[in-house]
């Protein structure tokens, strides 16, 4: 057959034109046909929009459009199979057909419409794709039947009497994790397209289940055995997802800055979609999408790195989520938005007030995924360990000195390691704090006896567990309170990615990864945390935020000191 040829969309600015499958209906085995028509958004059509990842995006499979072909990859071709009817025609909406990729004007124009799309879909068909084998995930679809029917109102308080009359145990939590991992939770584009859908139907293999399923089940696990950095971050974009879908007219009045750092651990193939995508959600309208530009013209070096895909957690989402409340570095100073004629540099207002000195190690936490087994054991404490004793050099912690502000040395790493505390958690962050560096000198003298082998591991599995339990940052396989558990899974979330900093003057804190010695310590105005800028000539290039011990609520701020500066 003929490779199929698109028709022209319109394309006046006003238009709402877009294009539909009909979907044929068949059995699994038959190969895939349909129709593509023009239709208006404008005109109410009825659709159901399909959300997938992408995945490699060669063309293996096809699709008959009358007596021509369309090539598909693999993921769409699977979904389409699976949603296909057997009896009646299905009419959808697919990115990859019903938009021509190979015209940038095209594309430009219908992803400024993504928006409206998703809005008016009957409801979005998520493919979260083939299911793993062995899977457990039958008896989870079992108790999301069963969650059904209780009355939210009658759930029991305490998570053990919630769980056990569902019959709900660890298998299910696997099974729940083996769904947060599929790569569709961690695509970009998925936040605008769940937040904005009337209703989402998920399809995992031969299994379907409402979006709102998903939602108890992660209700009654309530995060007790999802704990993890990786783990932590999917639940997080499932429930914000959740907020937005509540408040869908009203809107969270996110600025497309804060949506790009609140889901910058999702993925895009495209970089520039790691702006584009919330284009849709944001209060303010800075941008559009437009695919003429470069990368370097949609992200210039002054803002974060959207793009990376192993990044810190944001320090003032950490601080809300623990303190309920955000750090005020600058006190309530305010910024009004200035760029450079060229818009290449952004121009603040601010205060170097130190020089860094000395850094630390990078903590990266372990984020392989399954059951851990002796090497990877092994790899996780040698890690940590090597991470702690280099920190120990740079903080001194182990003689006792007084930090710059005349607190307790001790007093003041504990508490960069938690991102700060409020009075009223003290005494106890500071207990919990004092057991969990005891098990870590236990750990480092495991270390430097050189027993973290994996061929002194593998004598039992009763020495993984016992060591496990003396790490820094992770307790393996052995129960633990959940006060306990829920202060190192803090910590870990503040340190990853991050690195101890010591500064000329004396202050101690956590950067950015990438921080080198001789960058500098800023407090810009309008910004709530301290920011490491590093010196480019005439201008500054912006590394990060940090926290910084001792000046997070203002105490080494002064405006009247603050002169303008370029970042480029």
């Amino acid at each position: 057959m003929k490779p199929y040829q698109y028709e022209p969309l319109s394309s006046e600015p006003s238009s709402q034109t877009i294009r539909l499958i009909e979907l044929r209906p068949g059995e699994a085995s038959a190969d895939l046909e349909c129709l593509i028509r023009h239709v208006s958004l404008a005109d109410d059509p009825e659709y159901e929009a399909v959300s997938y990842c992408w995945g490699d995006p060669t063309p293996t499979e096809t699709i008959n459009c009358g007596r021509t072909t369309l090539g598909l990859n693999y993921s769409l071709s699977s979904a389409l199979k699976s949603f296909r009817h057997k009896s009646a025609r299905r009419t959808l909406w697919a990115d990859a057909v019903c938009i021509d990729q190979c015209d940038t004007n095209e594309k430009i124009h219908q992803v400024r419409l993504m928006q409206i799309i998703y809005r008016k879909a009957r409801r979005i068909l998520v493919w979260l794709g083939d299911e793993d084998v062995p899977s457990n995930f039958s008896s989870l679809v079992q108790i999301m039947e069963k969650l059904r029917k209780v009355d939210p109102g009658q759930r029991p308080q305490r998570q053990r009497r919630r769980q056990d009359p569902l019959g709900y145990n660890i298998k299910h939590t696997i099974a729940l994790e083996s769904i947060l991992k599929r790569p569709w939770f961690r695509r970009v584009w998925i936040i605008q397209e769940a937040a904005l859908a009337k209703g989402i139907v998920i399809h995992y293999g031969q299994h379907s289940f409402f979006w709102e399923d998903v939602i108890s089940i992660l209700q009654y696990e309530n995060g007790r055995d999802l704990q993890g950095v990786q783990n932590g971050n999917l639940v997080n974009i499932v429930r914000w997802i959740n907020r937005q879908r509540a408040d869908r007219d009203g809107c969270l009045d996110m600025t497309l800055i804060g949506l790009c750092l609140q889901h910058r651990w999702s993925l895009a193939t495209d970089p520039r979609d790691k702006v584009y995508a919330f284009l849709g959600l944001c209060s303010d309208h800075l941008a559009e999408a437009d695919y003429h530009l470069t990368v370097e013209e949609v992200l210039p070096s002054w803002v974060p790195d959207y793009n990376a895909i192993i990044a810190a957690f944001d320090l003032n989402r950490l601080r809300s989520e623990a303190c309920g409340d955000r750090y005020k570095a600058t006190c309530k100073s305010k910024w009004n938005t200035a760029f450079s004629r060229d818009s290449s540099m952004l121009k603040v207002e601010g205060l170097i007030l130190d020089t860094i000195t000395a850094i630390g190690m990078i903590f990266e936490p372990d984020l392989a995924e399954g059951p851990a087994d002796v090497y990877g054991v092994a790899r996780q404490i040698r890690s940590s360990a090597a991470v702690a004793i280099d920190w120990e050099k740079i903080t001194a912690v182990r003689f006792g000195r007084k930090y710059i502000t005349g607190e307790d040395l001790f007093d003041a790493c504990w508490q960069i390691l938690l991102g700060g505390c409020i009075p009223s958690e003290f005494a106890s962050c500071k207990e919990l704090s004092l057991s969990t560096y005891t098990r870590l000198q236990r750990t480092l003298l495991l270390y430097r006896l050189g027993l973290v082998q994996p061929s002194v591991l593998r004598c039992g599995i009763r020495i993984i567990q016992m060591i496990g339990t003396l790490l820094l940052f992770h307790d393996i396989s052995l129960p633990t309170p959940q006060s306990k558990r829920s202060f190192e899974f803090r910590i870990e979330r503040h340190v990853a990615h991050r690195r101890m900093i010591r500064t000329r003057r004396g202050y101690l804190g956590l950067a950015p990864a990438l921080t080198e010695m001789g960058d500098n310590v800023a407090l810009l105005k309008g910004c709530s945390t301290p920011v490491i800028v590093r010196p480019d000539g005439l201008t500054w290039k912006f590394i990060g935020n940090a926290y910084v011990h001792g000046i997070m609520n203002g105490e080494a701020f002064d405006e009247d000191g603050c002169q303008e500066m370029e970042l480029a």
